[in-house]
């Protein structure tokens, strides 16, 4: 079985490359329309065109879900831990003016260029005010799509859960978003301290409040369905606790093929992106950096730069 080390930094790298991999497809909601679109193609992940009906960016880039969880990577490895003022100027720089994410979105869709998510919005204007508290109302998968980095920093840590809710409402102080996050967390936690254990998600019905543990027991009761018609049924838009759901449901049905398990999520319609930053941080730490397709990482266009950083953080691990 992998290391902690090899786990840790698969967790981080995993969850970038399965961005990256669904990014093309991106928010498309028509599930036949989506079919059709990848059915041109051999294989779903990092199609040639981009697909997605608000923006346009090329192939192998991040999608804004796998952008604030680079921000965080970038702010955790240059703090040496968790500073919360320079994850907030990692967020301005990499989102706020001058950067690629300042352009105008006002005209015809797809605009060109990357989408500035909802809660990113009211962050950096609470932010520009000099507010104490930036977050935005926004239960969105933002909060759960991030927590790759933190985790595979802190795996083990008795103050992971409270350094999740901090690193949470700095963009999105809302329980839900919270909450569902630090779901998350104790999963991939899980996976990047043990490795692959197929009880893992039942476990973790034992560590949610009763909200969330009726969430995961749902999911649970579906597994044997098919994974896109199971996430049409809990919904396919950015809020939690759906798009937790569908990427619990996908963890389910995984295996130690990384990019079969991930082409699971990336396929299924909606807000892959939202949930696929997750999913591909618990298959990543499951089968540690070496399951990761190194062609996946040569695709992504930050690829050997996040790989870089990655390592460098685990390095950190006490």
């Amino acid at each position: 079985m992998s290391s902690v080390t090899s786990r840790a930094i698969g967790a981080v790298v995993g969850g970038f490359i399965a961005d990256a991999a669904g990014l093309p497809i991106h928010w498309v909601y028509n599930q036949d329309d989506l079919n059709a679109i990848v059915a041109k193609h051999d294989k779903p992940e990092f199609i040639p065109e981009g697909h997605c009906p608000f923006y346009k960016l090329p192939t192998g880039s991040l999608s804004g879900f796998a952008d604030q969880g680079c921000a965080l990577l970038q702010s955790l490895v240059e703090s040496k831990g968790l500073d919360l003022d320079n994850y907030k100027s990692s967020l301005v720089t990499r989102f706020g003016p001058g950067s690629g994410y300042d352009i105008d979105r006002s005209g015809e869709k797809p605009v060109l260029g990357p989408w500035l998510n909802g809660s990113l919005k009211q962050f950096l204007a609470n932010h520009e005010e000099k507010k104490a508290k930036t977050g935005a109302d926004s239960a969105d998968v933002d909060s759960l799509s991030k927590v790759g980095p933190l985790v595979a920093l802190y795996a083990g840590d008795p103050k992971l859960m409270s350094y999740v809710e901090s690193t949470v409402r700095v963009t999105q102080d809302n329980d839900i978003a919270v909450k569902y996050a630090q779901a998350g967390a104790k999963l991939l936690e899980d996976y990047i301290l043990n490795g692959p254990n197929p009880d893992a998600v039942q476990k973790l019905t034992g560590q949610v409040d009763a909200d969330a543990k009726a969430e995961i027991e749902a999911v649970i009761a579906v597994k044997g369905e098919p994974h896109q018609e199971v996430a049409k049924k809990f919904g396919l838009g950015c809020g939690m606790p759906a798009n937790f759901n569908n990427a619990i449901h996908c963890i389910l049905n995984g295996s130690d093929d990384f990019a079969a398990s991930v082409r699971f999520g990336l396929a299924s319609g909606g807000d892959n992106c939202g949930r696929l930053s997750f999913v591909g941080s618990c298959f990543g730490a499951q089968g540690g950096f070496e399951s990761l397709p190194a062609d996946w990482i040569a695709k992504t266009t930050e690829g050997a730069k996040i790989k870089a950083l990655a390592e460098e953080l685990v390095k950190m691990r006490k």
